[in-house]
């Protein structure tokens, strides 16, 4: 989600409550809805300062919503100020 990155500025939980949707079976859109909404309630902070997060590995492995797993693919997001 733009705008919405864990790092020292913004909220901690956010990658935790991320995982966690995952872990639940939530789909990718369903997370978006959910993380943006909390946005909107200030539930979790947006970050204060541009960043980069990304994540490599060709190895990820998440929850695929039907009680197995599925490759997650390499991705880089780049976050920016709210406008």
């Amino acid at each position: 989600m733009r705008g919405c990155r864990r790092d020292a500025h913004g909220d901690p939980a956010h990658a935790e409550g991320r995982r966690k949707l995952r872990a639940q079976g939530k789909s990718p859109e369903e997370i978006k809805r959910f993380m943006a909404d909390a946005l909107v309630k200030g539930l979790v902070q947006p970050t204060a300062r541009p960043g980069v997060t990304y994540m490599l590995s060709t190895e990820n492995i998440v929850p695929d919503g039907k009680g197995g797993t599925e490759h997650f693919p390499p991705s880089c997001d780049v976050s920016t100020l709210p406008i």
